[in-house]
C-alpha cells in the first residue's frame, strides 16, 4: 500500500512540477524574450529541468523519510541542480534589464526557492508521520 501511494504521489509531483515549469516558460516568453532570452531554449531547459526536479525531489523526500542517506547524497544535489538550471540560463543570457524588472526576477527566484524548500520539508514531515503511524 505504501509503495503504491508513494508512486502515485511521486508521479503527481512530477506532473505538477512540469505544469509549473510550463507556466514559467509562458511567463518568460511574455516578459523576457525582448531582453535576450530565447523562449524556445528556455522552455526546453525549463521543461526538462522541471521533470528532473520533480523526479529527484520526490526521491529526496522518500530517501529522507526512510533515512537512506546514501540516496540523499545524490538526490539532494540533483534536486538543486535541476531547480537552478532554468534560472541560471536566464541570468547567463539576459541582456540589460530595467532595475525594477531585475529586482522582480530576483524576488521571484527567492520566493520560489523558499516555497520549494517549505514544500519539501512538509512532505518529509507528513511522510515520517505516516511511517510512524504504520500507514
Amino acid at each position: 500500500m505504501m509503495d503504491a501511494r508513494r508512486t502515485l504521489l511521486s508521479r503527481l509531483w512530477v506532473l505538477g512540477s512540469v505544469g509549473y515549469g510550463a507556466l514559467r516558460a509562458l511567463l518568460v516568453w511574455k516578459f523576457l524574450s525582448g531582453y535576450g532570452v530565447n523562449p524556445w531554449v528556455f522552455a526546453s531547459v525549463e521543461l526538462v529541468s522541471s521533470a528532473g526536479y520533480g523526479w529527484a525531489s520526490a526521491r529526496l523526500v522518500v530517501h529522507v523519510i526512510d533515512r537512506r542517506w546514501s540516496g540523499v547524497r545524490w538526490s539532494a544535489p540533483a534536486t538543486f541542480l535541476a531547480y537552478a538550471a532554468p534560472d541560471a540560463y536566464v541570468f547567463s543570457v539576459v541582456g540589460h534589464l530595467p532595475d525594477g524588472l531585475r529586482a522582480t526576477i530576483i524576488t521571484i527566484v527567492v520566493v520560489s526557492v523558499t516555497l520549494a524548500a517549505v514544500a519539501l520539508f512538509r512532505e518529509i514531515s507528513r511522510g515520517r508521520r505516516r511511517v510512524q503511524a504504520g500507514q
